[in-house]
């Protein structure tokens, strides 16, 4: 894995998302898959998101899978 400052180059920019419960429509998510995928980008890093959500705002969602199994999909940061 390359160090960040490898990644920096010439003209650095970041972008960053919270996923989730607040995700509208995975909105902010979607977007960042788009400019990683029309920039040729690379993901480099995520942030730990306990310090930085208050859960009983921005609620885990729980889904069913296709094999009817539950799956607990906790807000982060991207």
């Amino acid at each position: 894995m390359k160090s960040i400052k490898e990644y920096l180059g010439n003209n650095p920019v970041a972008i960053c998302s919270f996923l989730g419960w607040n995700d509208a429509a995975e909105t902010a998510s979607n977007v960042i898959d788009h400019l990683i995928d029309v920039w040729d980008a690379t993901e480099i890093t995520a942030i730990d998101p306990d310090p930085y959500y208050d859960y009983q705002v921005a609620r885990p969602r729980v889904r069913l899978t296709e094999d009817g199994k539950r799956v607990i999909d906790w807000p982060t940061t991207r």
